[in-house]
């Protein structure tokens, strides 16, 4: 199935580890907003939707979706599985790609790529989050691929509500049941050790002086030039007796903006 391909990028407020987050400044822009910055650049998308909660709190994310020319979805706030399905229907989607706001380094052409393969291969689902069988991918340039039955599967056989809360892990829970897969991850980008996910007051900070170094310079940056300030970054620091701060996956951690 291809049908409408819609990117939808999920954000709120109230994020519980790190709240307010989404509007948190990078370079001078909202992190939501250089999120959808990087992700309307994906070519394969027929279009990129920015899905927030129906509360009064995510206002402002309304707003900022308008500035960046990106139609706006407000629908459940914990209930993602619903808030994806309900955004999908209004806007005519087949395919879903499904990008959290709280990754502000998202690569375009790893967003093809992924979509590519989850079209040719037929998957159920397809990821390149290298929390995903260890596929190796940098952790926030990728996404989720999903056709609007699957979910519309999850959202009928589980009440689960981590499971409503987070659309990947039935899928990942049921392999029985739903083909689930990977893209092959290039050997030059394979380094799973970076983290580029804003969960906390550090993982903000990091990527704030990424984007200082690298968007200041290159608005087009790319995860080549991440890998490289990356590894700059922590051979600087490991002399100076410091360390990049860094989260690494294990297993597998929900995506929750």
């Amino acid at each position: 199935m291809s049908g409408r391909i819609g990117l939808i990028v999920q954000a709120r407020m109230g994020s519980v580890r790190l709240p307010g987050k989404s509007l948190r400044p990078l370079a001078g822009e909202a992190l939501v907003g250089r999120v959808l910055e990087r992700v309307k650049r994906a070519k394969r998308p027929d279009l990129v939707v920015l899905a927030i909660p129906d509360l009064p709190q995510d206002a402002p994310l309304h707003e900022l979706g308008v500035r960046h020319g990106v139609p706006v979805f407000r629908g459940p706030d914990e209930d993602l599985v619903e808030r994806y399905l309900l955004a999908a229907h209004a806007f005519g989607i087949d395919t879903i790609v499904r990008v959290p706001g709280d990754n502000p380094c998202p690569e375009p052409w790893v967003i093809d790529m992924t979509i590519d393969y989850h079209l040719l291969s037929e998957n159920h689902f397809t990821s390149s989050y290298p929390d995903f069988l260890d596929n190796g991918f940098v952790d926030g340039i990728g996404c989720e691929v999903l056709d609007i039955h699957v979910l519309k599967q999850v959202r009928d056989l589980t009440v689960d509500a981590r499971n409503r809360e987070h659309p990947h892990t039935f899928l990942y829970e049921n392999p029985d049941r739903f083909h689930v897969m990977s893209p092959p991850c290039p050997l030059e980008i394979r380094r799973p050790d970076i983290v580029l996910d804003v969960n906390t007051e550090p993982q903000f900070a990091l990527m704030a002086r990424l984007y200082e170094s690298l968007y200041c310079k290159n608005p087009m940056f790319d995860v080549h030039d991440v890998i490289r300030w990356w590894d700059l970054t922590h051979a600087e620091e490991a002399e100076s007796g410091a360390a990049v701060t860094s989260v690494v996956s294990t297993g597998i951690a929900p995506r929750r903006a």
